[in-house]
């Protein structure tokens, strides 16, 4: 799912100048809101027992709680224990996002994973979608939880990475910072030269955001290959990304960029799906900002390269560490450019390129 930082900054770029603070004071209220009972759920000392306070269920000495009104759609928090226990094991060289808090959530609420605090909240499979399974939220659990490992091994491995943030963090601030003073300036009608020189400040951080965003999309892309990789490899099952989120009572077109079947890791045996993608990329990249969409011939790939060894445990559990390497040579070559080469127009060569060298350097690898 999209990552809160670049929703900030593409938020701000939309606002006039005095509406700034005003959204950043909001998306930090929510952030804190939802880490709210994080100090209590510290509180449970056991990895394998579960606690209840405040009605919310606890598990993994705190990292894990499931929200009391989820609890009929969620299958027994044991159960997603036991999935972080044994990804944490399995996706070994690779750092274990041990810092993790993991809430699986209400019917309809957004799942997503937060690189702020590297939080992961899973909204459990509503019980209008049809077929309803319970089991069906594990995967999307796993997906997030994706995101978690390579957020948390991006940064222990790329210096270019931990620089990006680092950038990110002081320009969000430098933001804030002309946000208020144009605010204080607007408050008393103050137009003078101070008013002139804060606007002109406003423009240049603008500008410097909207080369970061397409930096930070770049980066989204590569965490969504990654997060259904991890999928693929714990179920061993190509579909079950849509077997999450699909409702079949209202079904997509298939081969249409609104399937979510185009997301199969074995989507590409059909071949309309890659003439799908050739013919709408330009559309859905560039105009949608779909962070899926850029890299599904990795994935059709991937899964292909791996389908007859995936059953294979000592083969199955060495893939995370060897896709993340590949994916992390070639993410940190991609931050090597200017900002303009992920510019939102004319790309279509350069993600063919990216599917490229990502697909040669996973044959040579895995």
């Amino acid at each position: 799912m999209r990552r809160p930082f670049s929703t900030i900054l593409e938020t701000l770029l939309c606002m006039s100048p005095g509406n700034y603070f005003k959204a950043l004071r909001l998306l930090t209220f929510l952030s804190l809101a939802s880490a709210f009972c994080s100090p209590v759920a510290r509180a449970a000392e056991s990895t394998n027992s579960c606690s209840r306070v405040f009605a919310f269920e606890y598990a993994l000495g705190g990292r894990l709680q499931i929200d009391p009104r989820a609890e009929d759609l969620a299958e027994p928090i044991e159960t997603y224990a036991q999935i972080i226990t044994r990804i944490d094991a399995d996706i070994a060289p690779l750092l274990a996002p041990t810092e993790t808090k993991i809430k699986i959530d209400t019917a309809h609420i957004f799942s997503a994973f937060d690189d702020r605090d590297f939080s992961v909240s899973v909204g459990v499979r509503p019980p209008d979608f049809q077929p309803f399974s319970k089991k069906a939220n594990r995967n999307i659990l796993i997906h997030e939880y994706g995101h978690a490992i390579f957020e948390k091994n991006l940064v222990a491995n790329s210096p270019e990475y931990r620089e990006m943030r680092k950038y990110g963090l002081a320009l969000e601030k430098e933001l804030l910072a002309n946000d208020m003073l144009l605010k204080k300036l607007q408050k008393q009608n103050d137009k003078s030269a101070e008013w002139s020189t804060a606007v002109a400040e406003n423009n240049r951080l603008k500008k410097l955001a909207e080369d970061f965003i397409n930096l930070k999309r770049v980066r989204y892309a590569y965490h969504e290959v990654f997060a259904d990789t991890l999928v693929w490899i714990t179920t061993k099952n190509p579909k079950a990304i849509r077997e999450g989120l699909e409702n079949l009572a209202t079904p997509a077109q298939e081969n249409s960029v609104a399937s979510l079947q185009m997301r199969d890791m074995d989507a590409g045996l059909d071949p309309l799906n890659m003439q799908t993608w050739k013919e709408k990329m330009e559309f859905v990249v560039f105009v949608n900002s779909d962070l899926y969409f850029p890299f599904l011939p990795v994935r059709w790939e991937l899964w292909s390269l791996s389908k007859d060894k995936i059953h294979d445990e000592a083969y199955r559990k060495s893939l995370p560490d060897k896709v993340f390497r590949v994916l992390l040579k070639n993410f940190t070559e991609d931050l090597g450019q200017s900002p303009k080469a992920f510019d939102a127009r004319g790309r279509i060569e350069g993600v063919i390129r990216l599917n490229d060298k990502i697909i040669h350097d996973l044959r040579q690898t895995i």
